[in-house]
Order: structure tokens, then C-alpha cells, then sequence
């Protein structure tokens, strides 16, 4: 009898620390899937609808482009930047 009560407990131990595991797992890659979305919406140049307002800068497609100057682009756009 006592036997079978260990095993019982030690399951419940398990997947209680399994649980534990899971939740921070995601807590973790869920921070940082929001920290790499952020990133792409952000412009370190500035934001053209089109490339061929880039001129001489390099136009690299984005998705919602924002460099903070001008107003967002909201779906498919270019991020300008510069090139020395």
C-alpha cells in the first residue's frame, strides 16, 4: 500500500515542476516573440511606400513601417536607409 502512494506523490511532483517549466517556456518565447515584432515595425531610416522613393538609400520591404518622423505606413511599404 505505502509503495503505491510514493509513486502517486512523485507523478504529482513531476508534473507539477513539468507545469512550471511549460509556463515559464512560454512566458519566455512569448516575451520574446513581442520584442522581435517590435523591431520589424521600427525604421532606422525613413519609410516610403514604394522603392523608388528610396533613391539612393537601400530599400528593405517591411510590413506597418514606422520611423517616428512621418506618419506610419500601415500593410506593405520600404524602409530607406542611407548608405555610405
Amino acid at each position: 500500500m505505502k509503495r503505491a502512494q510514493g509513486i502517486s506523490i512523485n507523478v504529482i511532483v513531476i508534473t507539477a515542476i513539468a507545469l512550471i517549466v511549460l509556463v515559464v517556456l512560454i512566458v519566455v518565447f512569448t516575451g520574446r516573440v513581442q520584442l522581435f515584432g517590435k523591431g520589424l515595425g521600427t525604421c532606422k531610416g525613413y519609410c516610403a511606400d514604394s522603392a523608388v522613393k528610396c533613391e539612393q538609400a537601400s530599400a528593405i520591404p517591411t510590413v506597418n513601417c514606422d520611423d517616428g518622423k512621418t506618419p506610419p505606413i500601415k500593410g506593405n511599404g520600404y524602409c530607406c536607409i542611407a548608405t555610405s
